[in-house]
């Protein structure tokens, strides 16, 4: 998934995200959904993912729970759309 994404910088197991998108990464399990929003990085491991936002923050998710990335255009330019999957 993370490869058809534009503008993605891919060093090994690490893709960096440009700073003219916004990506949110969506996984669930069993009904409970969890999206992260602003990912910067995504680091990739066996069996799970590391999600690193903009301030920093950073969440670990099984991989099987990944079923989709959004990706738009930042708020400055969106020309009026607005954000959502």
């Amino acid at each position: 998934m993370l490869r058809a994404m534009a503008d993605v910088q891919e060093q090994g197991d690490v893709f960096g995200m440009s700073d003219d998108w916004d990506v949110t990464v969506h996984s669930g399990r069993k009904g409970a959904g969890f999206s992260v929003a602003h990912v910067t990085r995504v680091h990739l491991r066996p069996e799970f993912v590391v999600v690193e936002t903009h301030k920093g923050h950073r969440y670990t998710i099984v991989d099987e729970d990944i079923y989709a990335i959004g990706q738009e255009p930042t708020a400055t330019d969106r020309s009026g759309r607005k954000a959502g999957f």
